[in-house]
């Protein structure tokens, strides 16, 4: 199952198919363990993967940007899903003088 909603502040993350920006992701694990799965950042995308001692392997690859970093994300497994969230981004805004 994949749940995404758009997410405006990031327009490049989370791209799927036909780029659609979500700031949620669910993906599927059922049949695996917490301690199967492994997430790392490369190269602008988010890889998750997963494989345990029956040999079953699963791996999801996501675009989510080179300005995203592991503190700006969220991963919480339960029941069978691992639940992917961009953290909100937090706005420096600056009154910009006119002359």
């Amino acid at each position: 199952m994949l749940l995404t909603t758009l997410f405006s502040e990031y327009p490049n993350l989370f791209s799927f198919g036909d780029y659609v920006p979500a700031s949620k992701v669910e993906l599927n694990f059922a049949g695996f363990n917490k301690s199967d799965i492994n997430a790392v950042i490369e190269n602008g995308d988010l890889v998750v993967s997963a494989k345990n001692k029956d040999r079953k392997d699963k791996r999801y690859r996501i675009l989510i940007g080179r300005d995203v970093s592991e503190d700006d994300l969220s991963l919480k497994y339960s029941h069978g899903l691992l639940t992917v969230e961009l953290k909100p981004k937090k706005e420096d805004k600056k009154d910009i003088p006119i002359e």
